[in-house]
């Protein structure tokens, strides 16, 4: 569709590329592309990769009026972030799957529309009905394409949102919000958690750390608290934000909570905050 309109743009394909960053990188220049879509940890493997070329990233993404992720949850913290280092105008969400699942946002930003002649999507309570709208729960879809493979009510292991209300920018279809997997849920506190509510959370409470790459300790998680292994930032804000992080927190999931720092963390975790056991920390 891109060819025949005559825009350029470069789409990215598969989830974790970062051995193939300066291949991407050299495309990025070669052809400046005005939309671009990306798998979101990727996009810090270009801007790795470019400051070890001595890029900054207005020279990778300065073509780019609109950028696409898809393969993780975004936050509004990783949003703002992104869009004050790329320079680029608009960041959109994109969801999806090879099982038909197909959503994307609109310029309100206040969810992913279904795209309803790909799939119809619910979302269900524990006790397998239709979650109340806006409640999370257990995202299902069914194939509306018609040919290939059917899927009917397809469980792919993700927990989301919908809202069907009518939305401020007039498409009629519902609103989504994938915000994890459901493998990665945990308890503390009681309640039942997302990595994108710390996330979330992290970036609400002390905004010098959106961007910052981050794992939580399955140690800490075990013993009913919040362990958080940071990037170390090369300004010096770890010992700023420190009592700032673990006191927030503490109050948001009811557990104690503490904060460490690393020099570096694996880079394909960037934009998706993991579950790690300490030993698999750098």
């Amino acid at each position: 569709m891109v060819e025949r309109l005559g825009l350029p743009g470069v789409v990215v394909a598969g989830t974790y590329l970062p051995r193939f960053a300066d291949r991407v990188v050299d495309a990025l220049r070669r052809f400046r592309p005005r939309f671009l879509i990306l798998f979101l940890p990727m996009v810090f493997s270009l801007l790795a990769e470019g400051r070890r070329q001595g890029r900054s990233a207005g020279d990778l993404f300065g073509s780019v009026e609109r950028l696409t992720v898809t393969g993780a949850p975004i936050t509004p913290g990783m949003r703002d972030h992104l869009v004050r280092i790329t320079g680029v105008g608009r960041i959109i969400e994109l969801a999806g799957s090879s099982e038909n699942l197909l959503a994307v946002e609109c310029g309100r930003q206040s969810g992913l529309h279904v795209v309803p002649d790909t799939c119809w999507v619910e979302v269900l309570d524990d006790a397998g009905g239709p979650a109340a709208p806006g409640e999370r729960g257990t995202v299902v879809h069914t194939t509306m394409v018609p040919w290939g493979s059917i899927y009917i009510r397809y469980d792919g292991g993700d927990l989301g949102t919908l809202d069907p209300t009518p939305c401020p920018c007039g498409l009629p279809s519902p609103r989504m919000k994938i915000l994890g997997r459901a493998e990665h849920a945990f308890t503390l506190g009681g309640r039942r958690w997302l990595p994108y509510d710390v996330q979330a959370a992290v970036e609400e409470s002390v905004p010098e750390l959106a961007g910052v790459g981050f794992a939580i300790l399955s140690e800490g998680l075990a013993a009913g608290r919040l362990s958080l292994f940071f990037q170390e930032p090369d300004d010096g804000l770890a010992a700023a934000v420190e009592k700032r992080v673990a006191a927030a927190l503490g109050s948001r999931f009811g557990v104690g909570v503490d904060a460490r720092w690393s020099k570096t963390l694996p880079l394909l975790l960037k934009g998706v905050t993991p579950i790690l056991a300490e030993r698999d920390i750098p």
